[in-house]
């Protein structure tokens, strides 16, 4: 079951001591832009059932056990059949996946300027996205995997490669029109 927040994002912010809350912002709207990557855009089926887990806190493994058993409403077992495959709602991602995408939309939201502004924030390695993420995740703003550790988000890649040497301007006509 998806699980209520203890405490707020500033007392996360606070106990971890080390990001402010742009690091997480950016980290948490990060998390969607590479949710968008790997996995694409949610068709509406997909899109009312995230909905209702939501609104009722039941997460995927509660949801599967609930359809098994014939407890879900019509509606929802409907939406279900359309979906097809259960496993078409995971949204998740690894921790080096959500690396790259968080590289990607620091380009994308930064350009030139994404390595001083997530150095700005102390996010000077991939760790560092990670012990965001699993700040959020041991206070119940997001869910994990069994197998999800903050060790993957270690070395993912270096940042002066990855952002600075990765960033092109595009010089085209057409850019600068």
């Amino acid at each position: 079951m998806v699980g209520q927040p203890q405490k707020d994002i500033y007392e996360v912010i606070r106990d971890l001591g080390k990001y402010p809350l742009d690091a997480f912002q950016f980290v948490q709207e990060g998390l969607s832009f590479a949710v968008m990557e790997v996995h694409g855009e949610m068709s509406p089926e997909q899109q009312e059932l995230h909905k209702f887990m939501y609104e009722h806190g039941i997460d995927l493994e509660h949801l599967e056990y609930l359809q098994l058993n014939g407890e879900l409403p019509e509606q929802i077992q409907e939406l279900l059949a359309q979906v097809g495959d259960i496993d078409q709602l995971n949204r998740h991602v690894s921790g080096q996946h959500l690396c790259w995408g968080l590289r990607n939309f620091a380009l994308q939201k930064f350009g030139a300027l994404a390595s001083a502004v997530l150095n700005h924030w102390n996010i000077r390695r991939t760790r560092d996205f990670g012990e965001i993420i699993f700040a959020l995740v041991d206070n119940e703003f997001l869910q994990k995997q069994p197998n999800d550790s903050i060790d993957d988000f270690d070395e993912v890649y270096q940042f002066a490669e990855a952002l600075d040497r990765s960033f092109k301007i595009d010089l085209s006509k057409n850019a600068r029109d």
